[in-house]
């Protein structure tokens, strides 16, 4: 089981979880499988149900990242502080589906090179893809 987040605090954390079980509710109230349908029935059911848990999951999660936003400044890896300059859109794909991220991207006037701290932190680099995706292709 993963850590709590540490940079995440407790009350935004319960958020997040009380966000997350209200949208897994409303869920399971509107497609709970009934138990006098065939098993086959039942059983898509449930993938569905699974696979739209993991998608509130992930989504709320993403969402918690804030795009990555540091402040005004971002310390730059040549040592010197880099400007915020814009959000910017970028696609993943995850395990659980393609998603849709806006990212904090900062330029460093002395090296002039731009990064987005939430790719790094991710570990995305240039890839279009997870970790866990490079990993099963």
């Amino acid at each position: 089981m993963a850590k709590p987040n540490p940079k995440e605090d407790a009350a935004a954390r319960e958020a997040r979880i009380q966000r997350i079980l209200k949208e897994m509710e409303k869920r399971l109230r509107h497609s709970l499988p009934d138990p006098d349908q065939p098993l086959e029935q039942t059983e898509q059911q449930i993938v569905e149900i699974g696979r739209e848990i993991r998608d509130v999951i992930e989504q709320e999660t993403l969402a918690s990242l804030q795009g990555g936003y540091q402040g005004a400044h971002a310390p730059c890896a040549c040592g010197r502080s880099a400007r915020y300059v814009a959000d910017y859109p970028r696609q993943v794909v995850t395990l659980n589906g393609l998603r849709r991220l806006r990212r904090a991207y900062y330029h460093c006037s002395s090296c002039q090179r731009g990064f987005c701290p939430l790719d790094r932190r991710l570990g995305l680099g240039r890839h279009q893809s997870s970790v866990g995706v490079r990993a099963l292709a």
